[in-house]
């Protein structure tokens, strides 16, 4: 077999850093909501320099927090 012009592919988990700490997987929640909901979260974010992931947290943590 010829491996010409193939790129290797790196076997170590690359990606975002830990947000539980280093060296620990920090677990992914999605969730749909409407067209709208999402353009109103990204301007927001934008707005304050942050990702929809960030907004979305800070949120969550908070509705947590007060709820």
């Amino acid at each position: 077999m010829r491996n010409e012009g193939r790129v290797p592919v790196p076997t170590g988990r690359a990606g975002r850093p830990s947000l539980t700490g280093e060296g620990t997987h920090s677990p992914r929640v999605s969730f749909r909501m409407p067209e709208e909901l999402r353009e109103r979260a990204k301007a927001r974010a934008e707005q304050e320099g942050k990702t929809v992931s960030a907004l979305a947290r800070e949120a969550f943590e908070h509705f947590l927090r007060t709820g």
